[in-house]
């Protein structure tokens, strides 16, 4: 009986001492595996940066968009929000979504504006954010002025045809107040796979960074990347259908009220605005008859009805800026949001745009 329970005794030792040596091994290998695993994502810093301002914008510039900014600029943290452009004079702050945001991605508009703002002792902030509309361009125009002391004198707003389809399913529901009382755009709460949904990815921030050993981390790790949901949120069709023709005269209301609530707080929040660009683009449905419906058209609308009217200029690009090459060649091939290829932004957009601009500033 006492051999037997020897016999135990050891037989379990030998386990534990195994299974101890086999945790210590892929605890080691965990460990040397955690950096690399952990620079796939922002660093503590940016990642503070990023959650601050995102909880009332629903998300920033892509998480890897330093490595997208033209390699002229110094990147910094900040231009996860805005970039800045030039140096001393007047402030233009440019706003929008992906198209704003070309400004700085591409080579050939980012040395355009570098080049105005150099010739006339301009100082650009460019915020724009892909997927941005005019609920949170609103908010970020709030947060600039307050936390980065932006006052610009010109702000240029880019209204995408997708920006109706954006406020209409993918802010109207996120639409939310602080504790100031003041407009926030709350981040999406799902664990799905939603288009600029940021709670997956700081999930799994928090777990690296969390407690316990490495190991245990990368397990949790492991096991929340399989517990991520499927695609999910604002269909492409969805967010064109507005343009199209689908839209109703509720709808239509709710985006005109959005357009107001932005100039209204582009010109409460500083009384040095001088003037307010808003800057629309067809689209290539526009040239084939499968779109109806032209953003302008509703900002007009209530451009006309706005006590700031007379401090507003619209700029609405037909396809006759292009002569023959309109729907030939100025939009990347195969994309159904119809962006301007980098030559085109360029040649035609960036410079009408800042023929406008320089108008606006009595240059």
């Amino acid at each position: 009986m006492k051999s037997k329970l020897v016999k135990v005794l050891v037989i379990l030792l030998a386990n534990i001492v195994v299974f101890g040596a086999a945790y210590f091994v892929l605890e080691y290998f965990a460990q040397r595996r955690m950096p690399p695993t952990r620079a796939q994502f922002l660093t503590k810093e940016e990642a503070r940066f990023y959650r601050h301002y995102a909880s009332m914008t629903t998300h920033l510039r892509e998480f890897q968009f330093l490595l997208h900014l033209s390699p002229d600029i110094k990147a910094s943290t900040t231009d996860y929000m805005f970039t800045r452009i030039g140096g001393e004079g007047k402030t233009v702050l440019i706003q929008g979504d992906s198209w704003a945001e070309q400004f700085i991605t591409s080579l050939g508009a980012y040395a355009t504006l570098d080049n105005f703002a150099l010739a006339n002792h301009v100082n650009f902030v460019v915020g724009g954010t892909a997927s941005y509309a005019p609920s949170p361009m609103a908010v970020q125009y709030r947060l600039l002025r307050k936390d980065f002391n932006v006052d610009p004198s010109v702000v240029v707003a880019i209204i995408d045809q997708t920006d109706i389809g954006d406020e209409l399913c993918r802010y109207r529901s996120q639409l939310s107040k602080d504790e100031h009382g003041e407009l926030v755009v709350r981040p999406y709460e799902s664990t799905d796979l939603m288009p600029y949904s940021i709670r997956n990815y700081f999930d799994l921030i928090d777990i690296l960074d969390g407690e316990g050993g490495a190991l245990l981390r990368l397990i949790k790790y492991k096991i929340k990347k399989l517990q991520i949901g499927g695609p999910s949120g604002c269909s492409q069709k969805t967010i064109l259908a507005p343009t199209a023709g689908d839209l109703t005269a509720q709808d239509r209301a709710y985006f005109g009220e959005r357009i107001a609530e932005y100039i209204s707080t582009v010109f409460r929040y500083s009384d040095k605005v001088e003037k307010l660009i808003f800057v629309t683009h067809f689209h290539r449905g526009h040239l084939t008859g499968e779109f109806s419906l032209n953003v302008s058209e509703l900002i007009r609308d209530v451009v006309q009805k706005s006590p700031y009217r007379e401090r507003i200029i619209q700029l609405d690009f037909l396809p006759s800026d292009y002569g023959n090459e309109a729907g030939v060649s100025i939009f990347e091939e195969g994309d159904p949001f119809s962006h301007l290829t980098n030559t085109a932004h360029r040649q035609v957009y960036a410079r009408k745009i800042l023929q406008k601009v320089q108008f606006a500033l009595g240059n």
